[in-house]
Protein backbone atom coordinates (compact mmCIF):
# COMPACT_ATOMS: atom_id res chain seq x y z
CA UNK A 1 0.00 0.00 0.00
CA UNK A 2 2.94 2.34 1.11
CA UNK A 3 4.52 1.65 -2.50
CA UNK A 4 1.71 2.51 -4.53
CA UNK A 5 0.61 5.74 -2.82
CA UNK A 6 4.17 6.87 -2.43
CA UNK A 7 4.93 5.75 -5.94
CA UNK A 8 1.42 6.73 -7.92
CA UNK A 9 1.96 10.33 -5.66
CA UNK A 10 4.93 11.57 -7.36
CA UNK A 11 5.29 12.35 -11.38
CA UNK A 12 8.26 11.61 -13.63
CA UNK A 13 8.47 14.80 -14.86
CA UNK A 14 8.62 17.96 -13.12
CA UNK A 15 10.20 19.97 -9.86
CA UNK A 16 9.28 17.15 -7.65
CA UNK A 17 9.45 13.91 -10.73
CA UNK A 18 11.32 11.03 -10.84
CA UNK A 19 13.39 12.80 -13.57
CA UNK A 20 14.25 15.63 -11.14
CA UNK A 21 15.17 12.68 -8.12
CA UNK A 22 17.55 11.29 -10.35
CA UNK A 23 19.13 13.84 -12.20
CA UNK A 24 20.55 15.62 -8.39
CA UNK A 25 21.83 12.05 -7.31
CA UNK A 26 19.11 12.13 -4.38
CA UNK A 27 18.18 9.06 -2.83
CA UNK A 28 15.34 8.79 -0.07
CA UNK A 29 16.07 11.81 1.43
CA UNK A 30 14.65 13.22 -2.18
CA UNK A 31 11.66 11.50 -2.40
CA UNK A 32 10.96 12.57 1.05
CA UNK A 33 11.83 15.73 -0.17
CA UNK A 34 9.58 15.45 -3.00
CA UNK A 35 6.59 13.69 -1.50
CA UNK A 36 6.75 16.60 0.72
CA UNK A 37 6.52 18.65 -1.42
CA UNK A 38 3.70 17.49 -3.55
CA UNK A 39 1.39 16.87 -0.19
CA UNK A 40 2.72 19.94 2.24
CA UNK A 41 4.85 20.19 5.22
CA UNK A 42 2.24 18.24 7.50
CA UNK A 43 2.09 15.19 5.26
CA UNK A 44 6.41 15.61 4.94
CA UNK A 45 6.25 15.08 9.27
CA UNK A 46 4.49 11.87 8.92
CA UNK A 47 6.78 10.36 5.68
CA UNK A 48 9.74 11.07 7.98
CA UNK A 49 8.09 9.56 10.89
CA UNK A 50 7.17 6.72 9.05
CA UNK A 51 10.34 6.19 6.81
CA UNK A 52 12.25 6.53 10.40
CA UNK A 53 9.99 4.44 11.87
CA UNK A 54 10.68 1.53 8.73
CA UNK A 55 14.85 1.93 8.82
CA UNK A 56 14.48 1.44 13.11
CA UNK A 57 12.07 -1.47 13.12
CA UNK A 58 13.94 -3.48 9.88
CA UNK A 59 17.53 -2.48 11.89
CA UNK A 60 16.58 -4.15 15.04
CA UNK A 61 14.83 -7.15 13.13
CA UNK A 62 17.82 -7.64 11.34
CA UNK A 63 20.27 -7.07 14.89
CA UNK A 64 17.46 -9.90 16.80
CA UNK A 65 18.09 -12.18 14.28
CA UNK A 66 21.97 -11.17 14.03
CA UNK A 67 22.19 -11.75 18.17
CA UNK A 68 20.33 -15.03 18.12
CA UNK A 69 22.60 -16.40 15.44
CA UNK A 70 25.90 -15.14 17.32
CA UNK A 71 24.55 -16.99 20.08
CA UNK A 72 23.69 -20.55 18.83
CA UNK A 73 27.16 -20.35 16.83
CA UNK A 74 28.95 -19.27 19.42
CA UNK A 75 27.80 -21.39 22.03
CA UNK A 76 27.14 -18.84 24.56
CA UNK A 77 25.10 -19.78 27.29
CA UNK A 78 21.94 -17.35 28.67
CA UNK A 79 23.98 -15.56 31.41
CA UNK A 80 24.28 -11.80 31.34
CA UNK A 81 27.37 -11.67 30.92
CA UNK A 82 26.88 -13.22 27.95
CA UNK A 83 24.09 -11.72 26.45
CA UNK A 84 25.57 -8.34 27.09
CA UNK A 85 28.31 -9.20 24.75
CA UNK A 86 26.53 -10.98 22.01
CA UNK A 87 24.59 -7.48 22.45
CA UNK A 88 27.82 -5.57 22.11
CA UNK A 89 28.67 -8.19 19.12
CA UNK A 90 25.35 -7.20 17.02
CA UNK A 91 24.86 -3.48 17.35
CA UNK A 92 28.57 -1.82 17.67
CA UNK A 93 30.23 -2.77 14.95
CA UNK A 94 26.99 -1.75 12.75
CA UNK A 95 26.76 1.68 14.53
CA UNK A 96 30.46 2.36 14.43
CA UNK A 97 30.33 1.36 10.89
CA UNK A 98 27.74 4.22 9.71
CA UNK A 99 29.07 6.72 12.49
CA UNK A 100 32.19 6.74 10.72
CA UNK A 101 31.47 5.67 7.09
CA UNK A 102 28.19 8.40 6.36
CA UNK A 103 26.87 6.93 2.96
CA UNK A 104 27.55 3.38 3.86
CA UNK A 105 24.33 2.49 4.29
CA UNK A 106 22.60 3.92 1.41
CA UNK A 107 25.71 2.24 -0.56
CA UNK A 108 24.70 -0.82 0.55
CA UNK A 109 21.17 -0.64 0.04
CA UNK A 110 22.78 -0.54 -3.61
CA UNK A 111 24.10 -3.31 -3.66
CA UNK A 112 21.09 -5.23 -1.02
CA UNK A 113 19.54 -6.50 -4.47
CA UNK A 114 22.13 -8.47 -5.72
CA UNK A 115 22.43 -10.79 -2.05
CA UNK A 116 18.20 -10.38 -2.10
CA UNK A 117 18.21 -12.36 -5.59
CA UNK A 118 20.28 -15.31 -4.07
CA UNK A 119 18.52 -15.52 -0.93
CA UNK A 120 14.80 -15.51 -2.25
CA UNK A 121 15.37 -16.57 -6.18
CA UNK A 122 18.30 -17.99 -6.83
CA UNK A 123 18.48 -20.21 -3.62
CA UNK A 124 14.20 -21.62 -3.49
CA UNK A 125 14.85 -22.62 -7.01
CA UNK A 126 17.45 -24.52 -6.68
CA UNK A 127 16.13 -26.46 -3.94
CA UNK A 128 13.34 -27.12 -6.36
CA UNK A 129 15.47 -28.25 -9.05
CA UNK A 130 17.38 -30.39 -6.53
CA UNK A 131 14.01 -32.08 -5.14
CA UNK A 132 12.51 -32.10 -8.55
CA UNK A 133 15.64 -34.49 -10.39
CA UNK A 134 15.47 -36.19 -7.06
CA UNK A 135 19.46 -36.62 -7.23
CA UNK A 136 19.40 -37.08 -3.57
CA UNK A 137 16.54 -39.30 -2.79
CA UNK A 138 14.68 -36.50 -1.47
CA UNK A 139 10.99 -36.28 -1.56
CA UNK A 140 8.35 -34.35 -0.50
CA UNK A 141 4.33 -34.38 -0.46
CA UNK A 142 4.41 -30.33 -0.41
CA UNK A 143 5.03 -29.77 -4.53
CA UNK A 144 3.91 -26.37 -6.26
CA UNK A 145 2.00 -27.27 -10.25
CA UNK A 146 5.24 -26.01 -12.06
CA UNK A 147 6.94 -27.62 -15.01
CA UNK A 148 11.01 -27.16 -14.12
CA UNK A 149 10.81 -24.69 -17.04
CA UNK A 150 8.97 -22.49 -15.28
CA UNK A 151 12.25 -22.69 -12.47
CA UNK A 152 14.37 -21.75 -15.51
CA UNK A 153 12.61 -18.65 -15.51
CA UNK A 154 12.96 -17.80 -12.23
CA UNK A 155 16.46 -18.29 -12.28
CA UNK A 156 16.61 -16.13 -15.63
CA UNK A 157 14.75 -13.02 -13.74
CA UNK A 158 16.86 -13.63 -11.15
CA UNK A 159 19.72 -13.16 -13.50
CA UNK A 160 18.09 -10.29 -14.87
CA UNK A 161 18.07 -8.47 -11.68
CA UNK A 162 21.81 -8.85 -10.96
CA UNK A 163 22.54 -7.61 -14.80
CA UNK A 164 20.58 -4.45 -13.67
CA UNK A 165 22.75 -4.10 -10.40
CA UNK A 166 26.05 -4.81 -11.99
CA UNK A 167 25.22 -2.68 -14.97
CA UNK A 168 24.33 0.21 -12.83
CA UNK A 169 27.21 0.39 -10.80
CA UNK A 170 29.28 0.53 -13.86
CA UNK A 171 26.97 3.65 -15.31
CA UNK A 172 25.87 1.04 -17.90
CA UNK A 173 22.25 1.55 -18.02
CA UNK A 174 20.87 5.26 -18.75
CA UNK A 175 19.73 7.63 -16.30
CA UNK A 176 16.33 8.62 -15.99
CA UNK A 177 17.18 12.05 -16.23
CA UNK A 178 19.19 11.78 -19.67
CA UNK A 179 16.20 9.98 -20.74
CA UNK A 180 13.68 12.27 -20.11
Amino acid sequence: LWLLVSLGTVPLLGEHGFASIAHFNTSVAGFIQALGGLTGNKISIFINVFFNVAITTSFLGVALGLFDFLADGLNFDDSYKNRLQILLLSLLPPFLFVIFFKDAFMTSLKYSAFFAVILEIFLPVMLVYKLRTNKFGLSSKYSLPINIKFLFLFFGVGLLVVFIVVASHFDLLPNLSDIY
